[in-house]
Formats: C-alpha cells, sequence, structure tokens
C-alpha cells in the first residue's frame, strides 16, 4: 500500500468515527434542555456508544476500505500504463497551463527539445518556438482565449536548446475542469523537417518542370483512369488560356481541341487505353480565348498487370513553327513566280543551291541540271578570274550589292542580256550569294515609253500653262472689253441718229461684242469659265462658234452649217457649247487629214418611248439637236462604243489626251442631254447632241430684259465701289452717277473702307470685284459688314472659275455680275440686288 493510500484510508476511518458519534449523542439527548454538566455526559456516553458502534462496525468498514484500496491499486496502476504510453509516443506531447507554463511534457519532447527534466519550471512554449515564429503562436493563445475558433492544426518552425532548428507540426487540444472553466491545452507535435524538404525538393523539381516547359514551349499532362484525375503543369493552363485555379477533365482537354481533331484525339486516348497504344500527333487547338493555334500532342500509357491505370503526355505548342513554314512557303511561292530570274549559290563552290521557275524557264534546263551547274556555266562572258572581281568587294564585306551586265545563254545556245543584283544571303549557319536578274532585251522599248510618257506630262504641262495663259488672257480682256463696250453704249445714247460717227461705233460696237465671244470661248477652252446657264438660240450660238473655228481646223476642211429657220431656245451655258462644238470640230479635223467635208446641222428633234428604250442614257422629250458629221475614216463598232471614255484615243500618244470627247459627254450629261455616235469604217461619222428645249416660260422671261427705272424716279441708294482697274472703276462710277445713286469709293480695299467710315448715313450696296491685289472682295466684304451689318455686296469678276469658286462668289445666294458687261446690265443687276428679298 502506498503513502497516498494510508492517508486515504486515515481520514476515512476519521470520518467514520465522527460522523457515528454525532449521530448517537443526537439520538440520546436533547442538546437544547441539557446544561453543561448534563452536556458533558451526554457526549462522554455518545463517544462510548460510537466507540462500541465503530467496534462492531468494523469487519464492514475493513471490506468497505479494502474495496476501495484494490480500486485505487487498479486506478494507479491504469495511470501508470498510461503515464508509460505517453512517455513512450512517437510524438513529443506537453501539456501547459493557461500561462503558457508546461506542467507535464513527456519524455520524446524533452528530446526533441534537448531538454532535461529539471528544466521545465523554467521553460515555457515559447521558448521552443523560433522568435520569428513567436508572436503567431501567442496570438493563437489569445484568440483561444477569447474563445474564437482557431485551427487546431498548424505548423511552426521551433528551436532546440543548442539552437539548431527544425519543422514542427502542432495538433492542440484546450483542458477544461468540470465547472467548464479552461484550465490549460495540451499539443501533440512531430517533426516534420523530412517531409518539408521532400515537400521543397518535389516544388522545386515542379518549378524546374515548369520553367523547361515554359522555355520549350512544352506542357506536361497526366490522366488516372481509375478516378479520371486530370493533372496540367503551369504551361498547360498557359497555353490553354485557362485559369490555373481550374480543375480541368479529360472532356474539357479534348474540347479545346477543333472540331475535325476531336474524334482523333479521342480515338487515340482511347487505344492508348484498351491496348496500351502511345500517340504523336499535330493537330490544331482553340484556347479559351478563341486564338488558333497548332501543337504536338504525345501520350505514353502505363500499364500494371496488362492494364492501362494512367496516361502521361506532353503538349508541345507549334504554332511559331507552322507560321514559320507558312512563310517560308509563301516566300518560295513569291520567288517561284516572280517574272525574274533568281539564284542562290555557294560563296565558294558557285554551285547552284536554288535557281527560280523564271530562271528554270528562260534557261531551258530541268532544275536537277541547275543544282549540277555554277554562274559560270550560263554566262559565256565571264570567267573564273573576272566573276572573282566582281564578288571580291562582297566577300570582302566592302558592299551590300553589286550591279553588273552580262550575257546568259540557254540550252539551245541563244544569248540574251541581263543586269545582275548580286549580295550576300546570310542563313542559319551558311552564307551563299542571291542574284537577282532582270533580263534587258526589252530596255529600248522601255526607255521608249518613258520618253512617250515624260512627253504627254510635258504635254499636259503645256496645255495647262496655255490654260492659265489664256484664264489671264481673258481676265485682262474682260476688263477692257467692259471699258470700251461701256463708254461706247453711252456714247451710242449720245450721238443722234443721223449722226454720220454712228456707223463706226457700231462697228466697233460689234467688234467689242465679238471680242467678248472670243474671251468666253478662252476661258471653255481653259476651263476656267464661270458656268451661268442661259436661254440660248443654239443656232446662233453655232454659227458664231463655226466662224471662228474656220481658221483652227484648216482650209483644207469644207465647212457647212445647216439652221432650221425657227429653233427652240435651250437653257445651257453657252461656253459649254462653245467647248462642245469646238471639241467635236477638232475630232472631225483629226479624222480628215487630207481634208473633206464638216457639217453642223442644228434642227429641233422629238425623241420618242422606243428612241429611249433602244438608247440607253436618253429620255423621251423635246431636244435641240446638234448634228455634227464629217467624211473621215470612221470607227469600227468596237471604237465607237469607247470614244467616251476618259483618255481613250485612236491617236499617237503625242496627239492626243483622249479627253476631248470625254469632255463633250460630261456636258452634254450635265444639261440632261443625250450623244449619240453613228460611224462606219472608211464612212465617216456622225456625232448628234440632244439638249432639252427651255420650257415655254424660261424662254418668254429671258425674251423680255427687265425695263431700268424711269430717270425721273432717281434711286436714293449709296453705293461703295471697290475695283483695282481705274478705267473700270471710273466707268462703274460714272454710269451709276448718272443713273442717280450716291457712289464712294476707292482703287484698293482699305481705300474703300476708310470710305465707309468717312461716310455719314446710310450705305445700301458694297459693288467690288472679287479679287484685288491687297485682298480679296469677300475679305472686304466680311470688313464692311462689321460697320454696316445690313450691307448688300454685289461681286463682278472675269476671273476664272476656280478663283471664284475658292472665294465663294458662285454661292446660291451670292450676287455675281460676269465681267465684261454693259452699263445697263450693270444698271440691272444692281437694282435686282437691291431689290432682292432679304435671307431670313
Amino acid at each position: 500500500m502506498t503513502a497516498t493510500s494510508i492517508r486515504r484510508f486515515t481520514v476515512i476511518l476519521a470520518l467514520l468515527f465522527f460522523t457515528e458519534f454525532a449521530i448517537v449523542l443526537l439520538l440520546n439527548s436533547d442538546l437544547r434542555t441539557l446544561e453543561t454538566p448534563t452536556l458533558s455526559k451526554a457526549i462522554l456516553s455518545a463517544w462510548n456508544d460510537a466507540g462500541l458502534l465503530i467496534l462492531l462496525s468494523s469487519p464492514i468498514l475493513w471490506i468497505i476500505l479494502a474495496a476501495g484500496l484494490r480500486a485505487e491499486t487498479a486506478r494507479e496502476r491504469s495511470e501508470t500504463r498510461c503515464r508509460q504510453i505517453v512517455e513512450h509516443i512517437p510524438e513529443a506531447l506537453v501539456r501547459t497551463d493557461v500561462a503558457g507554463r508546461i506542467v507535464f511534457a513527456n519524455r520524446r519532447f524533452l528530446e526533441l527539445f534537448g531538454i532535461e527534466r529539471r528544466q521545465l519550471p523554467d521553460v515555457t512554449v515559447a521558448d521552443c518556438v523560433a522568435p520569428e515564429w513567436r508572436s503567431r503562436l501567442r496570438d493563437r493563445h489569445r484568440r483561444r482565449a477569447r474563445g474564437e475558433t482557431v485551427p487546431s492544426r498548424s505548423e511552426y518552425q521551433c528551436i532546440r536548446q543548442d539552437g539548431a532548428r527544425f519543422w514542427a507540426e502542432v495538433d492542440v487540444v484546450q483542458i477544461f475542469d468540470d465547472t467548464g472553466e479552461r484550465v490549460g491545452v495540451q499539443s501533440l507535435i512531430r517533426d516534420i523537417t523530412n517531409r518539408r524538404r521532400a515537400a521543397d525538393a518535389l516544388r522545386r523539381s515542379y518549378d524546374v518542370l515548369n520553367l523547361t516547359g515554359r522555355m520549350a514551349q512544352i506542357g506536361s499532362w497526366a490522366f488516372d483512369v481509375s478516378t479520371l484525375a486530370v493533372t496540367w503543369t503551369d504551361q498547360m493552363y498557359r497555353m490553354h488560356g485557362v485559369d490555373p485555379d481550374v480543375h480541368v477533365t479529360l472532356a474539357e482537354t479534348i474540347a479545346c481541341y477543333a472540331p475535325d481533331a476531336r474524334a482523333i484525339i479521342e480515338a487515340a486516348v482511347q487505344a492508348a487505353i484498351d491496348s496500351g497504344t502511345s500517340w504523336d500527333l499535330e493537330l490544331p487547338l482553340t484556347t479559351k480565348q478563341d486564338a488558333k493555334k497548332w501543337v504536338r500532342t504525345q501520350g505514353a500509357p502505363e500499364r500494371r498487370n496488362g492494364r492501362t491505370v494512367r496516361i502521361v503526355g506532353a503538349v508541345q505548342d507549334l504554332t511559331a513553327r507552322k507560321m514559320a513554314e507558312r512563310d517560308r512557303n509563301r516566300l518560295f511561292n513569291v520567288l517561284e513566280q516572280s517574272l525574274n530570274e533568281i539564284y542562290v549559290f555557294d560563296t565558294e563552290t558557285l554551285r547552284f543551291e536554288y535557281v527560280n521557275a523564271a530562271a528554270r524557264r528562260n534557261l531551258g534546263y530541268a532544275a536537277a541540271e541547275l543544282r549540277t551547274m555554277t554562274p559560270l556555266d550560263i554566262t559565256p562572258t565571264l570567267d573564273a578570274d573576272a566573276f572573282a572581281v566582281l564578288v571580291g568587294p562582297l566577300r570582302r564585306r566592302e558592299k551590300e550589292r553589286v550591279v553588273f551586265e552580262t550575257i546568259h545563254r540557254r540550252v539551245d545556245g541563244t544569248r540574251y542580256p541581263v543586269k545582275v543584283h548580286l549580295q550576300l544571303a546570310f542563313q542559319a549557319n551558311h552564307t551563299a550569294f542571291l542574284a537577282l536578274i532582270l533580263d534587258t532585251t526589252d530596255d529600248k522599248r522601255v526607255a521608249k515609253e518613258k520618253a512617250e510618257l515624260e512627253d504627254m506630262v510635258r504635254q499636259a504641262q503645256k496645255m495647262e500653262a496655255v490654260g492659265r495663259l489664256a484664264g489671264g488672257v481673258a481676265h485682262d480682256f474682260n476688263n477692257l472689253l467692259t471699258v470700251i463696250q461701256g463708254y461706247g453704249e453711252i456714247l451710242d445714247r449720245q450721238l443722234s441718229a443721223g449722226d454720220p460717227g454712228r456707223a463706226h461705233l457700231d462697228e466697233m460696237l460689234e467688234a467689242a461684242g465679238r471680242a467678248a465671244r472670243l474671251t468666253r470661248q478662252l476661258l471653255a477652252f481653259s476651263r476656267k469659265q464661270v458656268i451661268q446657264p442661259e436661254i440660248l438660240d443654239l443656232g446662233t450660238l453655232v454659227t458664231d462658234a463655226v466662224q471662228l473655228l474656220r481658221t483652227v481646223i484648216g482650209e483644207h476642211i469644207h465647212v457647212v452649217t445647216r439652221l432650221a429657220p425657227s429653233l427652240h431656245r435651250v437653257l445651257a451655258d453657252p461656253g459649254h457649247i462653245d467647248q462642245v462644238v469646238m471639241n467635236l470640230a477638232l475630232n472631225a479635223r483629226d479624222a480628215m487629214p487630207r481634208g473633206g467635208t464638216l457639217t453642223f446641222g442644228v434642227r429641233d428633234a422629238i425623241l420618242d418611248v422606243e428612241f429611249a428604250r433602244n438608247h440607253p442614257g436618253a429620255r423621251a422629250g423635246c431636244y435641240v439637236l446638234i448634228a455634227v458629221t464629217d467624211t473621215g475614216c470612221g470607227m469600227t463598232p468596237e471604237t465607237a462604243s469607247m470614244v467616251f471614255e476618259p483618255f481613250f484615243t485612236t491617236k499617237d500618244a503625242d496627239k492626243g489626251t483622249g479627253l476631248g470627247l470625254a469632255t463633250v459627254f460630261g456636258i452634254v450629261k450635265q444639261n440632261d442631254g443625250y450623244i449619240g455616235v453613228e460611224s462606219e469604217l472608211n464612212c465617216g461619222a456622225a456625232f448628234n447632241v440632244y439638249l432639252p428645249c427651255a420650257e415655254e416660260e424660261e424662254a418668254a422671261s429671258a425674251s423680255i430684259e427687265p425695263p431700268l427705272l424711269a430717270a425721273t424716279s432717281a434711286p436714293t441708294e449709296t453705293i461703295v465701289v471697290a475695283e483695282d482697274e481705274a478705267a473700270v472703276r471710273e466707268l462703274m462710277s460714272r454710269v451709276l452717277n448718272e443713273r442717280g445713286y450716291t457712289v464712294i469709293g476707292g482703287t484698293s480695299p482699305d481705300e474703300a473702307l476708310a470710305a465707309v467710315r468717312a461716310h455719314v448715313g446710310r450705305i445700301d450696296l458694297l459693288l467690288t470685284d472679287v479679287v484685288m491685289p491687297e485682298e480679296t472682295g469677300p475679305e472686304l466684304a466680311a470688313r464692311v459688314r462689321d460697320l454696316s451689318p445690313d450691307i448688300r455686296v454685289l461681286y463682278v469678276s472675269g476671273y476664272p472659275t476656280e478663283i471664284i469658286d475658292r472665294h465663294g462668289v458662285l454661292a446660291p445666294s451670292v450676287a455675281f455680275l460676269q465681267k465684261p458687261f454693259k452699263p445697263d446690265g450693270l444698271l440691272r443687276k444692281v437694282r435686282e440686288t437691291l431689290d432682292a428679298p432679304r435671307e431670313t
């Protein structure tokens, strides 16, 4: 019996004796009625009775005590066995109180941390953890004390008494007493250093595998046949565009392949499972981002007891290689389809390595024959020494390219001149000569074509220069004619009917009118005439144009004019009609180099629905026909079908631009007309131009000029005149003053603007030239409107259309008067501008 058992037995016996004593005392006496002497006797009697009772019950007590002693002995033996088990388990076990002090530690704990048992009172669990991990340990203890949920298992880096470190896995269980109060923590500690090292080694191997896979564009994978689990390396995820956190299945893996390739890869996987067959395939693949790739996929089964348990494989990205192959194939196709000869030959042996189709075709040799030959075999004018001199600068890297001319000899012995462009071509581990050969047989033809093209450019530049000159001359003529016609009209009104000078004046005015028509034709020739449709009598217009053309087409051509006695009027620009007549006449002249007859006919014509149906572009209606017929060489139907196409011409390169009839066609179409041609080879040609008749209201209003205001009703408006040509300015000022207008102005925009500022009262109209040396008319108008917002503007000009268009004069809301003009025309346009309703 241990000392602990004896102590427990003595305590139980004493408790039992005093309990029985108290019971006897209570049963034999009424303590409330006893006096002190009597109480003493009672206690003595109770003591005797209790002792007697204890003696009588001692066997029972001994039995009870013996049973208790046996139970106590069994419990102690059980605790001893548990302690021995705890002491010898392979894991370290430690129990701490709530303050972290160690209250129990088994032998493995002492061995693991190098601590002697006598040192335990001075050691805490925190001392067993590496310093940088202690804050984490304390944080977990605090959270447990607050009742928070903390993972029971964790890993720490621990430290032994000798300073050595190791990794430990710790399982923590909290200990509570019978009242539920937390009294400590019990921890089970395992040394996992070797496991961590193995995991680190595995991780490093995995990282190396991923790195090498990424560098080689190869991803690895595995498929477990029993569990159907699929494992991918990082490169597999990158290659397929899949998030690394996603666990893919075999079906999802196969779905990444192009639709036509899925059946192939499915069959390969099934064959590996069924019969252990490996595969090595190149298939198209589509990533999750729909990027198209080519991959090489390989798979090899692992078999046990005749069954496939796992399939491992690799996928290599071949996209870059495929693209390079595609580029090489495209380059090869380009080289093969080149019309120039291309050679690649060795820098030392000079043997041909590649000869394209053009070279094989030109030389007449087969590809196999050429691979045994060198450039010296096809170049009879060069020997080895001469060729070495030519390519010497390339071999010494002094030049990037050498160009020379030589002769090539075909298989049949014929020769042809060539121009050689030779350079070095650098390949992977090889340097070769690359030669581009140009056949110079047609050099003379090319040189001639180049010269003809240069002549055409010079001709076009000359025509442009002539056009600009014509426009400038027409502008100056318009200013002069404005003055001549203006003062002539003033003089005509001053002469009496019988004045002998009237006949001379009429001749002068007639000549001025013809000169005005001449300027219009010059502008039409230069294509810079202001487009102003008018109601025209085509008979008169054609007659005037023919008179001018007689000196242009030559005396060897007889010109005939046939006009109907009565013609409808047309709405067209007279300059356009002059241009149509001129181009058709010049075209007829060129068709009759030895002379002939050119006939101009003008008459009314009706185009019916049947005509319009059979002639695309024509519309039924009333027209005036200009028929231009010649007795020249004529045309074939094929040529006639193309005469109106731009730049089409049957003339020599230096004798026509092919734009004349195209211009006629454009003018006719612009005026809603129709043009047709009838011709036979050696039977002349007839060009029929149909221009629509003007509406009766338009013709009637055009035939009646609006009357001028009577002289008694003098106008009250003030007009600013800005014109840099002094004679024209003086004429306009005189005409307007005589009519009753108040006129102010100057020779320049600044003078005109100064006159506006100096004038007291309202200014109604600005009459300005479009182009002046210092400032344009529109710019002056803008400045004047700043001073007088309600002023109206009338522009006059004899300049070409492109200049007027650039300044916006031809906008529908802009009032414009073309030079040359007569006094009545000026007064009528001024009145029309002043009386026009204002825009809202």
